[in-house]
């Protein structure tokens, strides 16, 4: 048996445990049991007031795309920096930088077998390609790149 604790639904859902346990003993059945949990649970994962504003969807989707610095983006927002990162940190949990640092990581592994791939990214020069990608996937490029041909086999 694992060594690892079990948890119990308070462990998971706090307070809301218990208050969700009372309307299931109130509940008059097995279907009515079941359409508590579906309201609850519905209602636990709708999306509320914290829902990304635009700026902060605009600015995600212009780093999926070589942007340049993330500075500039803001700029061309017409915010601050700092106030870009605020809302990254809000509500995606990452910065802007790491953002655009995967997303560029993500283009080059799809063009890896390229040599302009690096270049064509965003990437300053080789050696910083090189070490984004043994940073971000744990290989080399050379290892990515047959990792990549092989079609997710174990490069090993």
């Amino acid at each position: 048996m694992s060594s690892a604790r079990r948890r119990g639904p308070a462990d998971v859902l706090g307070a809301r445990a218990a208050r969700l346990a009372d309307r299931l003993a109130e509940a008059p059945g097995w279907d009515a049991r079941f359409d508590v949990l579906d309201e609850r649970l519905a209602a636990w994962l709708a999306p509320s007031a914290a829902r990304p504003d635009d700026l902060v969807l605009r600015a995600w989707w212009r780093l999926q795309a070589p942007a340049g610095p993330v500075g500039g983006v803001a700029r061309d927002l017409g915010v601050s920096l700092r106030y870009l990162q605020l809302g990254f940190r809000r509500h995606i949990g990452l910065p802007p930088k790491t953002v655009a640092r995967i997303a560029r990581f993500q283009r080059a592994a799809l063009l890896i077998g390229d040599p302009a791939a690096a270049v064509a990214c965003g990437y300053a020069d080789q050696p910083h390609f090189s070490r984004d990608v043994r940073e971000m996937s744990g290989l080399t490029p050379t290892e990515l790149f047959a990792f990549v041909q092989d079609g997710g086999a174990s490069p090993e």
